[in-house]
């Protein structure tokens, strides 16, 4: 109650913790070593407030025993001295009424400890388009960088401005007597459009030549044309000042009231200059809060497109001017925070975003225009792969030496970490002639020796393996495991992401394919046939790692512009011959969290033998917005099954 109306905050602590004020019950004695232990409710030195431990304070409810005698004490504490004159917290009987602390006591309690926090953090933003807009601030529930509480002691206040302008403006009668007026309104607006002046003169200027005009920074020269021929109007006047490039830049000359016919000319000129006023520049209070997730605030709200400013200052310091600095005041709080803004624009009506076609965007692949595209990506250490970076001497697995073997680099992941598999362009250097593209070799060659990288690729726990565009992997009796927990080696959170492009495909094929890579097998003298390999398989657990990542709607594993060739053959796992279709996922047990559904879309599967796809039933959960897998837009072709086996 205190620190509502001072400049103070009460944060409670443990035995420990540094502060400036101590409240606990024990022995006064601690505080002063003669006093009886009966003999006092309550006792302090200005630090440390000892609630008497000795006496049976009951409940200690509100304007009860304890609670009367520590609010004394606290009093004491903050320097109020006793009040016996008045009814009063810190007089013998107490206030008329059971009101903590009492003006009696807050007046002199406020000038002691003032709120004094000050300090107004102002934030413009500008917005091109109408969208909701919310901040919010995180003083209370701060955090350190390894996630530690380090809570902010600011009970923070959060106002949104809109900035608007008005435009200076002056009128005038010319001397006319109101038989005409006129109206200047400045082109720009603010508080810069008060500086404009007109001067008015007169001259004979000839029989026909109308009011002359020029500008001089943000003055402008009005001659009137006094020849009986050619007299200046109100109207020739106005035409004359819109017209002319320079004066229309600066202002908008209107006829406000009276005839347009008026002579301006022969009135005798008292009037000048004309000097614009009312110019200002404004911010608007739009929202305010002050207390929303414990003491941090909130603002969420529709805006139009417009200035802004958002401005973060304690609670209690509300009334400062926003265009003024060093006008807060009253801030009971303070302390260090942070200042989080989203901004989701509006969808422009008639727009529409279109692709190369010039057919509407369909981003999540139902068939109909619109729609959210998902795709999630794993940021961490990279551990770089690259087989033409075979005659490196010191390869380490970073960007500029990258490990030249998969089996290598998959040695080298840790939880957390990326193994990213690069594609070359072979002795010509191009992606798109696969050819002569150096190819990355599983399984095993046609003697049962192990390929040149490693005779089994299994993505260990908490790796994330990223393929990128124009890499070529060849396999023979093997298969791309991800998430295969076996014999207690938990190698949960294992994702693969198989990121081609359209131009340039990641391309899974048989070791005995020469067509692609060249030749990689000298004693294959039967290239490549349906089967030789088999697939990629997502198992359950992958995309799991400690963290429910699939519970929030994440979803890594994907496959995207691969050609996958000659697989859905049989392959040893676990010593078990199994067969693998090319793309093949398998959920065992009922765990549905943590169910694999991988992305896999806009992909070739040919040539292979099974099916080109399979999944188990418990593959197809219902749940984080996904049932099942997302199988979109893939083309199979010349398989023994061209179709999905469930």
């Amino acid at each position: 109650m205190y620190g509502r109306y001072l400049g103070i905050e009460f944060v409670e602590t443990d035995d420990n913790g540094p502060a400036q004020y101590q409240v606990v019950t024990g022995d006064p004695r601690a505080v002063s070593p003669g006093v009886p232990p009966g003999n006092v409710g309550g006792i302090t030195n200005g630090s440390l407030i000892v609630m008497n431990g000795a006496i049976d304070w009951g409940n200690s409810e509100y304007g009860g025993g304890w609670f009367d005698v520590a609010f004394h004490e606290i009093g004491h504490a903050l320097g109020l001295s006793h009040s016996y004159d008045a009814p009063s917290t810190m007089g013998g009987s107490g206030g008329i009424e059971p009101v903590f602390p009492g003006d009696v006591n807050l007046v002199p309690a406020m000038r002691m400890n003032a709120p004094l926090s000050t300090d107004v953090n102002l934030y413009r933003f500008d917005l091109s388009q109408a969208g909701t807009f919310a901040a919010q601030t995180i003083a209370q529930r701060r955090q350190d960088a390894n996630g530690n509480d380090l809570p902010s002691l600011l009970d923070s206040l959060l106002t949104l401005y809109r900035e608007t302008y008005v435009a200076a403006s002056a009128t005038s009668d010319f001397g006319t007597q109101n038989a005409a007026r006129l109206k200047f309104v400045a082109k720009a607006a603010g508080v810069a459009s008060n500086g404009i002046q007109i001067v008015v003169t007169k001259a004979d200027l000839g029989s026909s030549a109308g009011p002359a005009i020029s500008v001089n920074g943000s003055q402008i020269n009005v001659t009137l044309n006094t020849n009986a021929s050619a007299r200046t109007t109100a109207q020739r006047l106005v035409d004359a000042l819109n017209n002319n490039v320079q004066s229309s830049a600066l202002i908008q000359a209107t006829l406000d009231s009276g005839s347009g016919a008026t002579d301006l000319a022969t009135p005798t000129i008292n009037y000048s200059p004309i000097r614009f006023t009312g110019g200002a520049t404004n911010r608007i209070v739009v929202a305010r809060n002050d207390d929303y997730f414990g003491r941090d605030s909130l603002v969420n709200l529709r805006l139009d497109a417009g200035t802004y400013y958002i401005s973060v200052s304690s609670t209690g310091n509300s009334s400062y001017d926003p265009t003024v600095s060093g006008t807060g005041y009253g801030g009971r709080t303070d302390g260090a925070y942070e200042l989080q803004m989203r901004f989701t624009p509006e969808a422009i009506a008639d727009e529409t975003l279109n692709n190369a076609r010039g057919v509407a965007f369909d981003g999540d692949l139902d068939y109909k225009t619109g729609g959210a595209f998902d795709f999630w990506f794993q940021a961490g250490h990279t551990i770089f792969v690259d087989k033409a970076n075979s005659s490196d001497l010191t390869q380490d697995g970073t960007e500029f030496h990258p490990f030249s073997d998969i089996q290598t680099a998959l040695a080298s992941a840790f939880p957390g970490s990326i193994v990213r598999i690069l594609g070359n362009g072979g002795t010509d250097g191009n992606l798109s002639t696969t050819a002569d593209n150096r190819p990355y070799l599983i399984g095993f060659d046609a003697l049962g020796g192990a390929a040149e990288d490693g005779s089994e690729f299994i993505v260990p726990q908490g790796v994330t393996v990223m393929i990128d565009e124009g890499a070529i992997l060849k396999l023979s009796r093997a298969i791309i495991d991800v998430g295969k927990s076996v014999n207690a080696i938990d190698r949960s959170g294992a994702a693969l992401q198989v990121l081609g492009t359209p131009l340039n495909q990641v391309q899974f094929t048989s070791l005995g394919n020469d067509s692609l890579g060249g030749q990689s097998d000298a004693n294959d003298f039967n290239g490549a046939e349906r089967g030789d390999w088999g697939g990629l398989v997502f198992r359950q657990f992958s995309d799991f790692q400690g963290t429910d990542w699939i519970g929030q709607g994440v979803f890594l594993n994907s496959v995207n512009q691969a050609v996958l060739t000659y697989g859905g053959g049989q392959v040893f796992d676990d010593s078990v011959l199994q067969v693998f279709t090319p793309i093949h996922i398998e959920n065992l047990d009922s765990d549905m969290p943590r169910f694999a559904r991988p992305n896999v879309w806009f992909n070739t599967i040919t040539e292979s033998a099974d099916a080109a796809i399979s999944a188990d039933p418990n593959s197809f959960a219902n749940t984080q917005d996904r049932s099942g897998p997302m199988v979109r837009g893939n083309r199979v072709v010349d398989n023994t099954v061209n179709g999905f086996f469930i």
